[in-house]
């Protein structure tokens, strides 16, 4: 599945984003059947025009069928329930709907079900919402990010009269979104573009780890003095990152510590849940020869094993330190070879190559068997696991 990015240079709006999708290689064609097949019979009008220089899409939905839409919370959801789409797609509009009017009811203090959008009766709204999310689909993105969003300063009218900017709908749905001011005197952000990013966005901020294979560019009907109105989409694949994992590190000097109580001591911690002890030589103050202890730890066992290494040792200290370490995604398998089964540590590195670890106790059980050095044994395992993994790739 795809990765995508959503740069608001000018503002988000459904038209804009829509026109964003198309240039990104949504084809005008297939998503003018999707609309033409909702309530008012969408006309989808497809320009390509220049904004700064740079070629840009911008769209323009008219309703064929005369009429308006439900305006009120439970006839408008009723409505798409009854519309012929994906089940996924309809879940994500009525999030993204619910988003409008549940803003609309707290802004104004009303109960949800009295909320009466009169900007929803306008078709072109229905056919923004269901067309983006008929694009992301076709285009196959799965992960959305969106860059900080531009609030334009002034007064817009409304059905409620003329109101600040941003509109108090749009400004309560973007509860928890990065924005900024700009001093264009014009809405940059819609109610409906501010649901659409809310609803559909992973994450808000700068550019997502990807290789860019698509740019798609919308821009709406106004134009600004100070900077181009567009909406840039950036569609590619995410690039694979290792999974961090917290972990701490217990750390102790020990420099009068028998051999036989050290066995003991990393026996008692891993038996504690440590993740891994070491031991590792050094030279200590007096130049005496000691040992540093090093136990990993996740965060939920760190008091017990540090009291292990208080309790077990003659160390009156610990020292303690948070980290992270970076591990390559692994499964175990079972594998069948001439000695009999195996078991496996099969891992993978970002660019792909197979590494892989047969468990050193089936071998030494192996080579006790079969009377054969380990190290024999140990190559003709690898051996056949680096055959039947190529089989079953």
């Amino acid at each position: 599945m795809k990765r995508a990015y959503l740069q608001a240079v000018g503002g988000v709006s459904g038209d804009m984003f829509l026109s964003a999708l198309i240039s990104a290689g949504v084809p005008a064609e297939e998503l003018a059947g999707f609309l033409a097949r909702l309530p008012g019979k969408l006309r989808l009008e497809v320009k390509e025009i220049t904004v700064s220089g740079l070629k840009a899409i911008r769209i323009n939905l008219s309703a064929e069928s005369p009429g308006a839409l439900p305006s009120r919370f439970p006839d408008f959801m009723a409505m798409l329930e009854k519309l012929d789409l994906e089940p996924s797609l309809r879940e994500k509009a009525r999030e993204i709907f619910a988003l409008i009017f549940q803003a609309e009811a707290r802004v104004h203090g009303r109960e949800l079900s009295e909320v009466n959008l009169h900007e929803l009766s306008a078709y072109d709204t229905l056919g923004d919402v269901l067309g983006v999310l008929y694009g992301l689909n076709f285009l196959g993105i799965s992960e959305l990010y969106v860059s900080s969003l531009p609030l334009g300063a002034g007064l817009i009218e409304t059905a409620h009269g003329r109101l600040p900017l941003p509109a108090p709908a749009a400004a309560e749905i973007l509860k928890g979104v990065p924005v900024y001011g700009i001093s264009e005197s014009f809405e940059t952000v819609t109610p409906t573009g501010a649901a659409l990013v809310k609803g559909l966005a992973k994450d808000f901020g700068p550019f997502p780890e990807m290789t860019i294979e698509a740019v798609g560019v919308g821009t709406g009907t106004f134009s600004f003095e100070a900077r181009p109105n567009l909406l840039r989409l950036f569609v590619g694949e995410p690039v694979e990152k290792l999974p961090k994992e917290e972990v701490w590190e217990i750390i102790t000097d020990l420099d009068d510590e028998s051999p036989e109580t050290l066995g003991y001591l990393m026996e008692r911690l891993l038996s504690a849940g440590a993740l891994d002890v070491g031991f590792s030589p050094r030279f200590m103050k007096k130049n005496r020869p000691g040992l540093k202890v090093e136990v990993i730890s996740s965060p939920d066992k760190v008091r017990e094993l540090a009291l292990i290494l208080l309790e077990e040792t003659s160390t009156l200290g610990v020292r303690i330190r948070r980290a992270e370490r970076l591990c390559l995604p692994r499964e175990i398998r079972t594998i069948e070879t001439p000695y009999g089964q195996v078991r496996v540590k099969i891992a993978r590195t970002p660019s792909g190559e197979t590494k892989f670890k047969p468990e050193a106790e089936d071998l030494i059980k192996f080579s006790r068997e079969s009377r054969r050095p380990l190290r024999e044994v140990r190559q003709a395992v690898l051996n056949e696991i680096r055959f039947k993994f190529r089989d079953s790739a």
